[in-house]
């Protein structure tokens, strides 16, 4: 692999990249508010794929790792993974859900009663299992990525580790075209993550090729990885990897959900292994700790936006589109900064708390 300086472990630039399309998320989302004629980026859901792409991607290195590390039972190897994988997001998706509850609750009136109900039907929200189907009403919709996210791991890191050849060679391409068919054959696109498909949710679908995808791009890393490129051969990989992430950008700007989608996640899949491999020119100057802030911040900015988007028009009647859009990108903004902290303290205040209350219950 690339012997390229990272911050604390981090590809300082996949973190840019990870706050970049999480705005544009939130940006999309504003169709919401202002219609979908005057959205700036239609599109712009396509961008979910660079995470899931990402995440496959970075499960594959936790793999590899673990072949050489782990000394425990697959079983508890898949579940420690997982539970890993739950303990990074689990702060900010808890802060997220009160804050989004809380916040339709006051906007919906709701009282009393009411409010409890409210908040039982919404539970789900708050664990791994609401792509799974176990689920009445979400107040903050975009936890779907990551429930998908999570679900689809558990099945893929066990067999990868149990049959890794067997898996990388024939079953994980497998899964992609079959995953996308499915998709493209059914719904020409692979949006609209909480379709219910009758045996599971069209998001699951979707993160199931997605992370295959990313499997395939470490494999393409570690080959790539290992060419020792000419300077004129880094600046070539450099601008095939800033054309390819433009194009991702323009399309989402210019066009909505189509078939073409099928093609621009490969184009996604291209740009990150370029960008993964550290072979991109760039590189160095996205190796700082403002991007790695930026990567960490993006998280909270995706979870802190979505039910805003929903009420505004509905709050701020009066407000022109120009006006209502600021507010909720100002909302949004810090909203994030919100959990983010929250959750930095939460992570404090958790581990303590349950020292005190073992002690307190169990004896030594």
């Amino acid at each position: 692999m690339s012997k390229t300086k990272t911050c604390g472990g981090r590809n300082g630039k996949i973190e840019f990249l990870r706050f970049f399309f999480s705005v544009i998320i939130v940006i999309h989302h504003s169709r919401k508010i202002l219609g979908d004629n005057n959205c700036w980026f239609l599109g712009g859901s396509l961008a979910v794929e660079f995470f899931f792409i990402v995440s496959g991607y970075l499960m594959m290195h936790s793999i590899t790792k673990a072949e050489n590390n782990s000394v425990l039972s697959l079983g508890k190897e898949t579940g420690h993974f997982l539970l890993k994988k739950i303990k990074v997001l689990y702060p900010e998706i808890l802060v997220g859900f009160f804050i989004s509850a809380s916040f339709i609750a006051l906007a919906e009136g709701l009282r009393g009663m009411s409010v409890v109900k409210f908040f039982i039907d919404s539970i789900w929200d708050i664990t791994p299992f609401i792509q799974s189907g176990l689920t009445y009403r979400s107040v903050n919709g975009v936890v779907w990525y990551i429930s998908s996210m999570i679900l689809c791991m558990a099945v893929l890191y066990p067999l990868i580790r149990k049959y890794k050849d067997f898996m990388l060679c024939v079953i994980v391409p497998l899964l992609i075209f079959l995953s996308y068919g499915y998709l493209c054959r059914n719904f020409t696109d692979p949006r609209n993550p909480t379709v219910w498909l009758g045996f599971t949710y069209k998001g699951n679908i979707r993160a199931l090729g997605d992370i295959c995808l990313g499997i395939v791009a470490f494999v393409f890393v570690s080959w790539l990885s290992k060419i020792n490129f000419t300077f004129k051969g880094k600046v070539f990989l450099t601008i095939v990897e800033f054309f390819a992430y433009l194009s991702e950008v323009l399309y989402m700007f210019f066009y909505p959900a189509t078939r073409t989608d099928f093609v621009m996640i490969f184009v996604f899949a291209l740009a990150i292994s370029i960008t993964f491999s550290g072979k991109s020119v760039d590189l160095g100057i996205f190796q700082n700790k403002v991007c790695i802030w930026l990567g960490k911040y993006s998280l909270s900015l995706y979870l802190g936006h979505n039910f805003y988007a929903h009420y505004f028009r509905k709050l701020f009647p009066t407000f022109g589109d120009k006006k209502v859009f600021i507010v909720y990108m100002a909302a949004s903004i810090l909203t994030g900064l919100a959990i983010m902290y929250i959750s930095k303290l939460i992570r404090i205040v958790i581990p303590k708390a349950l020292l005190y209350i073992r002690g307190f219950l169990i004896e030594r």
